[in-house]
């Protein structure tokens, strides 16, 4: 059944609830002119039938999330007149139905993406910032929060702000994973494959400046990102490792997933985490 969430103007506080995410079928969100703070859930990137998003006129703080680009059904964006920072992400310009970009009154940097120029120019000239020149990168795993396991892969989403040519698996740069099953070819702006963990610890990609260049010639290559996926048995991702999550790594143990030095690795996590 589609849903329609219209909670517009009604002196709301707080932040934006997680719980949200759960209700994929939303077509139409309107959040705004409320007194909302704090990020914009990641998870929000996970309606892919939402056609309106109205997040405008709160406090919202934070970037805007690179999962936005899942946003396949995205026809209007309204995020203007909060506090939100950091640059324009690159996954916006992915966006095949997206008509309406409303991002003015916040404090965003750096330079709007080439391919932008025709969503309602009028609201981004008001930013005030240049048009990219070179493609600007943005990396993001899911969709959503997925646990990270030993040797069980997670995919990977890297979007260019534009087409680029020369960008493959080898331009991919892990550190305690290895990539593959890599998916797109010269004039793709969307490009995915899967990051497997191989060992206990902080797993990260890294697309370097430079290894994929625009596809229209001019000569220009990307600009750089990079994104930390986390720690396997980390679940809720706050970046240490909780007396149940080491129970569920000497669980996984025993069923072979794992070797004993790894279930060493995740108990020295917790001890060192926990203090």
């Amino acid at each position: 059944k589609l849903q329609v969430l219209d909670l517009d103007s009604n002196e709301l506080s707080g932040s934006i609830p997680k719980e949200l995410n759960s209700l994929t079928n939303l077509v139409f969100i309107n959040l705004g002119n409320n007194n909302l703070t704090g990020p914009i859930p990641d998870g929000f990137g996970s309606f892919s039938l939402l056609t309106e998003l109205f997040l405008n006129d709160n406090q919202l703080t934070g970037s805007i999330p690179v999962e936005f680009g899942r946003l396949s059904s995205i026809e209007t964006l309204a995020l203007s007149s909060n506090q939100l920072s950091g640059e324009i992400p690159a996954s916006l310009s992915s966006l095949p139905n997206l008509e309406w970009l409303l991002i003015r009154e916040n404090m965003f940097v750096g330079c709007i993406p080439k391919s932008l120029q025709n969503v309602d120019f009028s609201d981004l000239n008001s930013l005030g910032l240049p048009f990219c020149s070179s493609p600007t990168t943005a990396i993001s795993d899911g969709p959503g929060s997925i646990p990270l396991r030993i040797n069980t892969p997670i995919t990977v989403t890297t979007w260019f702000s534009e087409p680029v040519n020369d960008f493959t698996i080898d331009d991919v740069t892990t550190g305690n994973g290895s990539a593959g099953n890599f998916v797109g070819s010269d004039g793709d702006m969307v490009y995915t494959f899967d990051v497997t963990p191989t060992d206990i610890g902080d797993i990260t990609v890294v697309i370097y400046k430079g290894v994929a260049g625009d596809a229209d010639g001019t000569g220009y290559g990307n600009e750089p990102a990079n994104i930390s996926l986390g720690i396997p048995y980390d679940d809720d991702r706050d970046g240490a490792i909780g007396s149940s999550e080491v129970l569920t790594a000497v669980s996984d143990y025993f069923n072979g997933d794992l070797t004993a030095e790894h279930v060493l690795d995740v108990v020295g996590l917790y001890f060192s985490s926990s203090g």
